[in-house]
């Protein structure tokens, strides 16, 4: 379960990083 929660984790922090990226350009 702990596995699956920090992939999740990361999903969304890479998800929100590319949306940010693209607000900065």
């Amino acid at each position: 379960m702990v596995a699956e929660n920090k992939r999740m984790l990361v999903q969304r922090t890479g998800n929100k990083d590319e949306k940010n990226d693209h607000r900065e350009e």
